[in-house]
């Protein structure tokens, strides 16, 4: 079969024989021979792999990283959702940064099968979503077993039911699901899934072991100057990133939204630590004190306790996103005259899109990490987890 005549092509620029470009062009050149390996791996498909893996691939998602990064929050312990936050931000944005350089083209359907075309509307190299499913399992493992620093309240005592082998399967199996989910999804070629394993044990490794010391470094201080460095470096790394040679891809507004995620979660660490948020703001008479029914119910069911929890925090994380983004896209819409909400933006209309999603999206973490712990003290279904970033050696590391 020839395999040549059924990838795209991809233009880029022209570029001279420069190590980077003879790099590319063996990359590129790898993909004709992987389109054989997925084409392979679909002949086994039935209807139930096809629900299985599309289920798999969901826990590399936006979405799903959206529900968890508040429920580590306000469920598991605050800590480990900032650390979260960070190691999605570090994975995707050097992903996405890395897609648009080398913009290496995914596979062509037809032949292969995919399950929703709109997943391949930027390009393959590496697959973000094996960068973040590894990063991501392997830090639970990491945090819950191999860090001293790591709080002993939890949701559940999961070091004293559970070996760390069993996690590190847990981790693996994660892993494996995901990664091989994009191949038997037709989403990337091998090469894509090799990359994001690379790249995740990197940025898993280099977090756990060196980037958390820095940063709990520069989060202990009062200084001003701190939450101001945090936002300008985010700012900066969405102005510098590469953009695509031709039409916008979704890869700029994603970055752009984990990079507010990750700097607001900065943020709220230091908001706690200057401000001693929420040990300062404890209430003695709470809403529920008033109905001490209701009170007995939802406290009496740890399920009722934390379901009452995510629903108060993702409602004011609703609607914080709602507000912010309302005066934010009005004095963007403002200040810059191209921004509009089309499906086919132009680079300018999509770079306004851009400040919008980082800004409103760093609103979401404050109202997630300080204004949702408030809430919690005001009605009384607050807790022990909701006061580790204070009563921790550090702000949020």
């Amino acid at each position: 079969m020839n395999t040549k005549s059924v990838l795209p092509t991809t233009q880029v620029k022209k570029q001279r024989d420069t190590p980077f470009a003879l790099l590319r062009g063996a990359m590129q050149n790898r993909l004709h021979s992987e389109l054989d390996i997925i084409l392979s791996i679909q002949r086994y498909r039935t209807r139930i792999l096809d629900y299985f893996f599309f289920l798999a691939s969901l826990l590399g998602e936006e979405e799903f990283y959206t529900l968890l990064v508040p429920f580590c929050a306000w469920i598991l312990q605050p800590r480990a959702s900032l650390h979260v936050a960070f190691i999605l931000a570090y994975g995707v944005v050097s992903g996405n940064i890395l897609k648009n350089y080398f913009a290496l083209p995914r596979p062509q359907s037809p032949p292969v099968w995919v399950w929703a075309p709109s997943q391949l509307s930027d390009f393959g190299f590496p697959s973000t979503h094996t960068v973040t499913s590894l990063s991501v399992s392997t830090y639970f493992v990491l945090n819950l077993f191999f860090d001293p620093e790591t709080p002993a309240i939890t949701l559940w005592y999961i070091p004293g039911i559970m070996s760390w082998q069993v996690a590190a399967f847990i981790s693996f199996a994660w892993t494996f699901c995901v990664s091989f989910s994009r191949l038997y999804n037709g989403y990337h070629f091998p090469l894509d899934v090799f990359g994001g394993l690379m790249i995740g044990t990197f940025v898993v490794l280099s977090h756990f072991y060196f980037i958390r010391h820095v940063l709990e470094f520069f989060s202990m201080t009062t200084n001003i100057l701190v939450p101001i460095f945090y936002i300008v470096t985010g700012l900066l790394i969405v102005w510098c990133h590469p953009r695509p040679p031709e039409t916008p891809n979704g890869t700029l507004p994603e970055s752009a939204t984990l990079l507010g995620v990750v700097v607001g979660a900065i943020l709220v660490g230091w908001i706690n630590y200057v401000f001693n948020i929420p040990i300062s703001f404890v209430v003695e008479q709470p809403l529920l004190s008033y109905l001490p029914g209701l009170q007995w119910f939802i406290t009496r069911y740890q399920f009722i306790f934390h379901a009452s929890r995510f629903l108060i925090g993702g409602v004011i994380a609703i609607v914080t996103r709602f507000i912010g983004k309302l005066i934010l896209t009005e004095i963007v819409a403002r200040t810059v005259m191209e921004f509009r909400n089309t499906p086919i933006m132009s680079q300018s209309q999509q770079d306004a899109q851009c400040l919008v999603k980082y800004f409103s999206y760093m609103l979401i973490s404050l109202g997630v990490g300080s204004i949702a712990p408030l809430a919690f003290n005001l009605i009384g279904i607050n807790g022990p987890r909701d006061y580790l970033l204070v009563l921790t050696s550090c702000a949020w590391c």
